[in-house]
């Protein structure tokens, strides 16, 4: 940023656009955007110059600001259109392709601890397994996680996906009430909850489990297969805070995080974010912001 006579100023020197923009007004993302926005107007100017043959003959209605990413995800945000969802990653699978590309790499930092993504995909495989063949949990089960943030949160989440089923996220600061009340409504199956947790019993009447009562290092880590899960299944059940009366959930199909998830990544692309980078888990579980922290994160390689 420089000292700026107005808002905004542009100087061409040579090959080079230097801007000045008064801070008090503008910050760097924003000035930013301004400049992808600029470019990518050149770059369909040049183009559309060059299809017609003549700059006198490109109308106002032939240019376009916005990257074709941000056009696609508007236009199926507005119309509703759902053409080519299943060629996106359901949201776990965000998380393999990454885990695919590099095991060895942290994937979850807290404090002096880590988890790469190998150790990751690992706990979660086992997670799943469990929820499969122990509690037999089926493709759309709701499956609650009433965990403290930390690892296994994400582990649970992770698992509860990969074994087909949606989950429901609880905050420990809920009273007791408010738990069963969600549960019930919900039809939650299981709930996976922490021995360390004073609501650990409210997890028990929906045939819950600790974490740190099961072993479950006796399930295979490999990675399950043939789960007949996709675009139009249930990923997770947010509710409502309940200030205007009884909570309400609100089910959230994988079709809606896919295409959330692609266009994010995308974002993250042109913001040059690279897998060395941190990326700060800010949001509840109970947040829908948290699926933007999950995949940002996870599908990044942050």
């Amino acid at each position: 940023f420089f000292v700026s006579q107005s808002d905004l100023e542009f100087t061409v020197d040579n090959d080079k656009l230097i801007v000045k923009a008064r801070e008090s007004i503008w910050n760097q993302s924003s000035v930013q955007r301004f400049l992808d926005y600029y470019v990518e107007l050149l770059k369909v100017l040049v183009s559309k110059v060059t299809e017609k043959g003549n700059a006198s003959l490109v109308t106002i209605s032939d240019l376009m600001i916005l990257p074709q990413s941000q056009r696609t995800f508007l236009d199926l945000a507005l119309t509703g259109r759902t053409e080519n969802w299943e060629s996106h990653l359901l949201m776990h699978e965000f998380f393999e392709k990454s885990v695919d590309t590099f095991p060895n790499l942290i994937a979850l930092r807290l404090m002096e601890k880590t988890m790469t993504y190998g150790q990751l995909e690992a706990s979660s495989n086992r997670m799943a397994r469990y929820l499969i063949e122990d509690c037999n949990v089926k493709v759309e089960d709701r499956v609650g996680i009433l965990l403290p943030r930390g690892f296994d949160q994400i582990v649970a989440v992770l698992a509860i996906l990969k074994a087909g089923a949606a989950y429901v996220p609880l905050d420990d600061a809920y009273p007791k009430s408010r738990i069963i009340s969600i549960g019930e409504d919900s039809g939650m199956h299981v709930c996976i909850s922490s021995k360390h947790n004073n609501l650990c019993s409210s997890a028990d009447q929906f045939g819950g489990f600790s974490v740190e009562e099961v072993s479950f290092d006796k399930k295979s880590p490999d990675r399950l297969v043939d789960i007949p899960v996709g675009p139009r299944n249930l990923c997770y059940v947010l509710f409502t805070s309940g200030s205007t009366g009884r909570p309400k959930g609100v089910e959230i199909e994988h079709r809606s995080v896919s295409n959330y998830g692609q266009y994010i990544l995308e974002s993250f692309a042109r913001c040059k974010i690279v897998v060395e980078d941190n990326i700060l888990l800010t949001s509840r579980l109970t947040w829908d912001s948290s699926v933007q922290d999950i995949i940002c994160a996870l599908g990044s390689g942050g």
